[in-house]
């Protein structure tokens, strides 16, 4: 959590996490986004 704090200071958000399971092996994923400066 505190990375993602972190991250969310940085200026990144968190865009949506899921959770896969294999064989009983789970790994979560946590997809972030930051939008880019406009430029002109």
């Amino acid at each position: 959590m505190d990375a993602l704090n972190w991250l969310n200071a940085q200026g990144w958000e968190l865009a949506s996490t899921f959770v896969l399971v294999d064989d009983g092996d789970s790994a979560a994923y946590y997809v972030l986004r930051r939008r880019l400066p406009k430029s002109g």
